[in-house]
């Protein structure tokens, strides 16, 4: 009697993404927990390694603005500038206060 395989066994991989896919969430979980560790064991040079590469993004937009003509003009510049604040201040403040309100009725809850 010939032995059948049995393709609906839900343990089975169905296919050979699925231990690709396996093998890339076993990594990034690995990845995340050295990070952890670093962060925790390393907080210094942790922050001296963030503090660095804001500065390099930084340097390349400062390079990128100083080739785009249209950000040369100083009142432009303003103006864009002026907006991207107040829109992220607008976006920065409103989660601020939706996470402040959750922190407040949990609080309430539990006092009930």
């Amino acid at each position: 009697m010939e032995k059948k395989e049995n393709h609906n066994d839900p343990l089975q991989p169905q296919d050979g993404m699925s231990k690709i896919k396996e093998r890339i969430n076993y990594l990034l979980a690995k990845e995340q927990f050295y990070m952890d560790r670093f962060k925790f064991h390393h907080k210094i040079i942790f922050a001296f390694t963030v503090f660095f590469g804001i500065n390099l993004v930084w340097y390349g937009i400062w390079e990128i603005i100083s080739i785009t003509p249209f950000i040369k003009n100083p009142i432009v510049a303003t103006i864009i500038g002026s907006t991207i604040l107040i829109v992220t201040g607008y976006f920065y403040e409103n989660m601020i206060s939706a996470d402040f309100d959750k922190r407040k009725y949990k609080k309430r809850i539990k006092e009930e």
